[in-house]
């Protein structure tokens, strides 16, 4: 459990200040932390900032996409039925599609474009659509037999 815990706190401690620093930009505030000491985020650390946001992103949902690919894997041996397969495959594309926005909003943090970093995570509504509309309309139907 304590892997769980470090883990998270890792991927959400930064989104604190990410949060904070755009609730500063939006209502006029100065985003600090730690009371009388006025700890800063500047301008200059947001990239940093949204690389981390990044990069513990694209660990959380590769976690996923490497827990449905060793389903994939094994779909033989668990005896996974046609929608079993076709909803892994779904997922895997998905979580996949979660990845690859979470990879280009790191190579925008990387050089240096916080602001493009941060309108990349935009792409997840249209993306999951898509993915969900693609998906969803190809699924098999589950028979009578099967239930």
């Amino acid at each position: 459990m304590s892997g769980f815990s470090g883990s998270n706190l890792g991927y959400v401690y930064p989104l604190k200040f990410l949060f904070t620093l755009l609730l500063g930009r939006w209502f006029g505030l100065t985003p600090h932390a730690g009371g009388e000491h006025g700890f800063a985020i500047t301008g200059t650390e947001v990239p940093t900032l949204m690389a981390i946001y990044a990069a513990g992103f694209v660990a959380v949902f590769g976690l996923f996409v490497l827990l449905y690919w060793v389903a994939w894997r094994r779909r033989d041996r668990l005896g996974l039925d046609r929608i079993e397969r076709h909803d892994t495959i779904a997922s895997l594309v998905s979580y996949g599609a979660y990845v690859a926005i979470g990879l280009v909003s790191l190579t925008f943090a990387l050089l240096g474009k916080a602001g493009f970093s941060g309108l990349t995570y935009m792409l997840i509504g249209p993306t999951q659509a898509a993915v969900g509309y693609g998906f969803g309309s190809r699924r098999p139907k589950r028979e009578e037999s099967d239930e």
